[in-house]
């Protein structure tokens, strides 16, 4: 696998900073969906309840 990796022009470094990196963001994006979504649900919850 290496070796036909190595006839690629173009190369780039993985490290696990990209990955942890991508898992945080992925992670700040759930916890601000599913905040905004509890304090919407908060204000009116007759209306919350009643689009379910």
């Amino acid at each position: 696998m290496d070796k036909y990796l190595a006839d690629f022009q173009y190369h780039i470094d993985l490290n696990a900073t990209i990955f942890i990196a991508a898992i945080g963001i992925t992670f700040l994006i759930a916890i601000a969906t599913v905040g905004y979504r509890s304090m919407k649900a908060l204000m009116n919850p007759v209306k919350a309840l009643k689009s379910e």
